[in-house]
């Protein structure tokens, strides 16, 4: 089996502290932050200038280049979406596009029925109606594969998306339960944008050809396929070489934000269902590294050699990160110091911000990165495409690690295709435990969101698992 390993900074999880530093403190982070008022209270008109750290090529957020955090908070609100997840991951319709969707079948197949908002059009004038539904899930569903997809997860159980009653009505068979059925179709995109392999790949680069929100555009790892880190042992004593709990001091120092490791690849700590899943992960323990090293044929050279070695070729694993981020500069060098201790050489490597993704973590050019994760109201689904095995041995889309297996792609699908939630996250801590076993994303801690506001400025800031409403968001009168 091949083998990378990805650092996360942040991701679907929360948990308690490891051993090597200090305890984690017993502080709950908040569900999230956004000043709510209602709209009465928010005034019309002002200028809300709203940083993002990259400009992203690809906007197509369902393409493997443009699933990108920064994509997504540009296009969120600028596309529209069925639902809406409160802080607490508790799902809503969102009105402004879907007046009513249900299972409204469950045996023999299951069939859900979207009733659509026939005042929701697109940016061209045109009405959003089922074909626009039907146009993604033939996009995403995995049968045609010069779509260039981040993930058929979900839409690979369609079995058929067909018209209603009318125009505005859509009528969804799965071949196969799912329980997520709610994380489907957002965000939508026009079927004009997804009907054909070229408009799907080429119509969202440098450009965001349509919208249909309330705004118009105006303009977590170790490298599995790595040759050093292909041996489930190096992987594991290389994780076990860095100390998480003192990472996470170093990044979250001078914020006021509790310091708790995470150990879940699927749940954050805020959500029902998280476990610590991490086993022998949990804690720091680089004597039982250097042992996994010395059994895995890599020693120390004679001489008083600082660097392991094996076959003559020393362990130096590439560390890359993007220029001008600092946090994951100072994960490197304290992750070098670390791993300096057991014997395993740590390069950093800084790289463009614009070609970190496209140019390195994507095609799987690093042995170790740091990038975040981002958490959702849908864990299984969302997570699907980071631990799927690549089904040819050689696709891995959104897998960055490059490791998976047919367990581990069973546990999922049976999470993701219960319909009891309490079921669905029993068979979740299952996968999750699997993954754990694999060793190639080592969670760090949750991450809080930061986000520097005005006073004044209404129902925006940290959301969490919160969904914007932005027509909302304004400043108090």
């Amino acid at each position: 089996m091949t083998g990378s390993l990805l650092l996360a900074a942040c991701g679907g999880g929360g948990g308690s502290s490891g051993g090597g530093g200090t305890a984690g403190d017993d502080r709950a982070p908040k569900a999230y932050d956004v000043n709510p008022q209602p709209r009465d209270k928010v005034k019309d008109g002002g200028t809300l200038r709203w940083g993002i750290n990259e400009f992203p090529a690809q906007w197509n957020r369902n393409h493997v280049d443009g699933n990108l955090a920064m994509a997504a908070v540009v296009s969120n609100a600028l596309l529209p979406s069925p639902f809406l997840s409160d802080e607490k991951a508790e799902i809503t319709v969102n009105d402004n596009y879907v007046i009513d969707a249900r299972v409204t079948e469950r045996r023999p197949e299951q069939v859900v029925t979207y009733t659509l908002n026939p005042k929701a059009r697109w940016s061209d004038g045109s009405p959003i109606t089922w074909a626009d539904y039907r146009t993604q899930w033939r996009a995403l569903n995995g049968r045609d594969p010069d779509f260039r997809i981040a993930s058929s997860t979900g839409y690979q159980d369609i079995g058929q998306v067909a018209r209603g009653k009318d125009d505005f009505q859509v009528v969804v068979t799965f071949d196969r339960p799912f329980g997520d059925w709610q994380s489907l179709f957002s965000p939508l995109l026009p079927a004009a944008t997804n009907r054909t392999p070229e408009s799907f790949n080429n119509a969202w680069l440098n450009k965001i050809p349509a919208s249909a929100g309330p705004f118009k555009f105006g303009g977590f790892t170790f490298n599995g396929s790595s040759e050093l880190l292909k041996d489930r042992d190096v992987r594991l004593a290389v994780q076990l070489g860095i100390d998480r709990q003192a990472i996470a001091r170093s990044d979250l120092q001078g914020l006021d934000w509790p310091i708790a490791l995470l150990n879940n690849h699927f749940f954050m700590n805020t959500q029902e269902g998280y476990r610590d899943n991490a086993g022998e992960l949990r804690a720091y323990n680089p004597a039982r590294a250097k042992k996994l090293l010395d059994a895995a044929g890599w020693q120390l050279a004679g001489g008083g050699g600082t660097v392991r070695q094996k076959d003559g070729k020393p362990l130096d694993l590439r560390f890359v990160v993007p220029s001008g981020v600092q946090v994951s500069k100072a994960e490197g060098e304290l992750a070098q110091s670390m791993l300096a201790q057991i014997g395993v050489k740590l390069t950093i490597k800084a790289v463009p911000s614009d070609d970190f993704f496209s140019k390195y973590v994507i095609p799987g050019n690093f042995d170790i990165t740091p990038f975040a994760y981002i958490g959702t109201p849908f864990p299984v689904s969302s997570s699907y495409g980071i631990y799927a095995n690549a089904p040819d041995g050689k696709t891995w889309n959104a897998n960055f690690g490059r490791v998976g297996s047919a367990a581990v792609d069973e546990a999922m699908s049976r999470a993701a295709q219960s319909l009891d939630p309490v079921r669905a996250r029993k068979e979740t801590n299952k996968a999750d435990r699997l993954i754990w076993q694999q060793v190639t994303v080592l969670p760090l801690y949750q991450r809080p969101q930061t986000v520097a506001t005005r006073e004044t400025l209404a129902n925006a800031g940290a959301r969490g698992f919160y969904d914007l409403r932005y027509e909302d968001i304004g400043f108090m009168r």
